[in-house]
């Protein structure tokens, strides 16, 4: 849930980085953000079926499988429209998983938990992916600042520049413009494979192990059955 939200408002916090680079204005920054909202209405109905019917297991794979998918069609290109279209399909992928991401702690605390931790298991399930849209107002200007490379005396000066950054400086004769883009792709990029290698991660983990039940159950409402799911 946390990776989710981190990765839902990618955009927002380093919005001026993006419209240098990829030419986009507010609108397009705001519709990343919606197509969570948007796909969240489309899967809500047969996410929530998965989690009721099939257990939690199927339900968190999917999601973990979707953000991973999504995250990594970001990472594809950052140059030209075609970034763009791939930004956005990765964006819908990611606000599919949303009902999972926020409906399943709920569930996972009735299933998991005793009925003395429940209220806190779903606090912090709950709030996960409101600390991963926080997170990411700290990531995202930490690895994506304004890009502040000037022109002086024929020179470039430089600040809030790493290693690497500075050697791609150094070995580029472009002007300084155009070395503030290709930096600031640079440090997209580094953004979004990092948060694409945490979902391949979380997925793989996933995968090895996530029963959807305990094996002994912590409560008797915990091992009794479930209304169907049209019914309950």
């Amino acid at each position: 849930a946390m990776l989710e939200g981190c990765i839902w408002n990618t955009w927002a916090p380093i919005a001026g980085p993006a419209h240098m680079v990829f030419g986009w204005n507010d609108a397009d920054i705001a519709r990343l953000a919606n197509w969570g909202c948007i796909a969240y209405c489309v899967a809500a109905f047969p996410l929530s079926w998965v989690m009721d019917a099939r257990g939690l297991r199927p339900a968190v794979i999917i999601a973990a499988f979707l953000i991973t998918l999504g995250a990594g069609l970001r990472c594809i290109t950052f140059h030209g429209s075609k970034a763009t279209w791939l930004i956005n399909a990765g964006h819908i992928l990611n606000g599919l998983s949303s009902p999972v991401t926020f409906g399943a702690a709920p569930l996972a605390s009735a299933i998991w938990f005793a009925p003395d931790q429940r209220t806190l298991a779903t606090s912090i399930g709950t709030i996960a992916s409101y600390a991963g849209i926080a997170l990411s107002f700290v990531v995202g200007p930490q690895l994506v600042p304004q890009c502040s490379l000037n022109s002086t005396s024929g020179s470039n000066n430089t600040s809030n520049t790493s290693f690497v950054d500075d050697f791609m400086i150094g070995n580029s004769t472009s002007s300084p413009d155009q070395q503030c883009k290709e930096l600031t792709i640079h440090r997209i990029g580094l953004l979004l494979y990092g948060e694409a290698a945490c979902a391949g991660a979380l997925l793989v983990l996933v995968l090895i192990y996530f029963p959807s039940r305990p094996p002994l159950p912590p409560s008797l409402s915990s091992s009794g059955s479930r209304l169907e799911f049209i019914a309950g």
